[in-house]
């Protein structure tokens, strides 16, 4: 799960003093984390039946567990409610990573609390950290391959930096992989250190995983920028497999760390064989000035991080266009709600990650991790859609109304078939009450901010036998009713422009009768691949 400590020389321990849960002035609820519901059970082994331990934190251990309704398998980090320091540290982290909707942030569902413990529940990855990849597998890392994995952790940092959110313990043992054979599918996870900042706020507490820790944090007076100095640590070590600043000792370590680089950190022979954008990448990032080191946003834009749009992202953003266009079309108010709650649940493995998140990035300028209505329309009217048009896709997508589509109502958009195991997952999300029924009663105490005629209007929507209540066959029927047939106008001008990108792509442009016969309305639908999942 990505927890392990191998590395025990900790500055410092989670929350130290702090009296009681952190206030969110930042990153306000919307209704995909009011989905992440609290719930206090007499017995957890009734909710999740637990298994191996998969590692420890700074605090807690992660346990793979299966939900005994779904079938579905979760890590779930559990700690003691007699130690109060833990206890603290765990609220603090479930109060950030339940509103962090990121492709390359480990995912929060629920979170629970009995007696005697408390439980955060989380996406499983499969894979094995960056840690165990590198020291474990002894795996060798290209430089474009770790120039893909820098990529996605920037991507992460960016977001949670414009949320005003600092991890404070990035290293190689909080980064996962989905899949082992793909490097964009980076999760970024173990948020126990974590603080939201106010814009200029200094923070003094020296924290955090030594090898990695920024100058300033040793002399306790720093800002977000600690954390791209960790990514240059992590990124010297990806391609050396060795950690720039370690010691024998912590001492030794924190007097390496405060030389800052040497001129022998890059004359090893594997220097030979690295591009100079790339040293100087991580010169950049590993400056002992804060202010002359690159924000987030500056590291994402230098050279070595700046690649070419391909023609793999062109066809797949055509691909999730023709399902963006048909999004929240029906009548069927629950239905929109309840594909934010199987975005929440889905396996990425059955997401294709690799498209779903390289198309959303593709069309995130300001690389925020969320798009706005400049940017989403834009990416629209490039392929020929109308701006009013594009506009409602936007306010379709954008369910939480907040001006903006996060991550999480991106996927929600262009999901399009379901599992058993998903769709009780989603239900149970909406079952507030766990009484079996979605009612407006527990839906008001998932979506607090929704107006009462609203959610009795999205109860009505599926209420087929009448009782005012919506039970899972009901709930099931809102997805297997015909989908409507043949494209829309805005399916065949996507299909019309990506057969004439076809053209232009082989030196080309097709005559406006075959690309009519190429992508005709009979076909558009048999060239979207649907994304499945269990």
């Amino acid at each position: 799960m990505g927890c392990h400590s191998s590395k025990p020389e900790n500055v410092g321990h989670p929350m130290r003093g702090m009296r009681g849960v952190a206030q969110v002035d930042h990153l306000p609820d919307d209704l995909a984390s009011e989905l992440v519901q609290h719930k206090v059970v007499a017995d957890i082994s009734e909710v999740f039946e637990f298994h191996e331990e998969l590692g420890k934190g700074s605090f807690g251990r992660v346990c793979r567990a299966t939900s005994r309704k779904s079938g579905k398998i979760w890590a779930v980090k559990i700690v003691d409610m007699s130690n109060e320091l833990d206890k603290s540290s765990l609220l603090n982290e479930i109060n950030i990573v339940k509103r962090l909707q990121h492709p390359n942030i480990v995912r929060m569902i629920a979170s629970y609390e009995d007696s005697k413990r408390m439980y955060m529940v989380m996406q499983l990855v499969p894979g094995h950290e960056l840690f165990d990849h590198l020291y474990k597998n002894n795996q060798q890392f290209t430089e474009a391959k770790v120039r893909k994995l820098i990529l996605c952790l920037l991507r992460a940092i960016a977001y949670l930096h414009s949320n005003q959110i600092t991890h404070r313990d990035l290293k190689l043992e909080n980064l996962l992989l989905e899949n082992e054979n793909q490097p964009t599918s980076l999760k970024l996870c173990d948020f126990g250190l974590s603080k939201f900042f106010k814009k200029g706020e200094r923070m003094q507490k020296s924290l955090g995983t030594i090898d990695y820790v920024a100058p300033e944090v040793l002399d306790g007076d720093y800002n977000e920028k600690c954390d791209l100095w960790s990514v240059g640590v992590i990124c010297y070590e990806l391609l050396t497999s060795k950690s720039p600043f370690h010691g024998d000792t912590t001492d030794e370590t924190m007097g390496k760390i405060f030389d800052g680089i040497l001129p022998s950190f890059f004359q090893a022979d594997i220097w030979k064989t690295v591009s100079p954008d790339c040293i100087n990448f991580i010169k950049s990032l590993m400056q002992d000035d804060p202010d002359e080191r690159l924000s987030a946003e500056q590291a994402l834009n230098h050279r070595w991080m700046r690649t070419p749009a391909s023609g793999i992202i062109d066809e797949n953003k055509r691909k999730l266009f023709l399902k963006m266009v048909n999004f929240g079309k029906s009548q069927n108010k629950l239905k929109n709600k309840a594909m934010l709650s199987m975005a929440m649940g889905v396996s990425e493995e059955h997401c294709k990650p690799e498209i779903v998140s390289e198309v959303f990035h593709s069309m995130d300028i300001d690389k925020d991790g969320t798009l706005n209505s400049t940017e989403f329309c834009a990416a629209l009217e490039d392929y020929g859609i109308g701006h009013d048009e594009a506009m409602d896709v936007f306010n379709r997508m954008d369910q939480s109304k907040k001006g903006k589509i996060t991550y999480i109502e991106f996927v929600a958009a262009v999901l399009d078939e379901f599992g058993e195991q998903t769709m009780k997952e989603a239900f149970s999300m909406l079952d507030a009450e766990k009484t079996g029924r979605i009612s407006v009663v527990g839906l008001q105490s998932v979506f607090k901010h929704m107006q009462a005629a609203d959610l009795q209007e999205m109860v009505a929507s599926a209420d087929i036998k009448g009782d005012g209540t919506v039970d899972y066959d009901e709930f099931k029927m809102m997805f297997q009713q015909t989908p409507r047939t043949g494209p829309s106008v805005a399916a065949v001008v996507i299909a019309e422009r990506t057969a004439s990108r076809i053209g232009e792509l082989n030196g080309f442009m097709l005559p406006p009768p075959l690309e009519k016969e190429v992508l005709s309305s009979a076909q558009v639908n048999l060239q979207v691949e649907p994304i499945r999942h269990t």
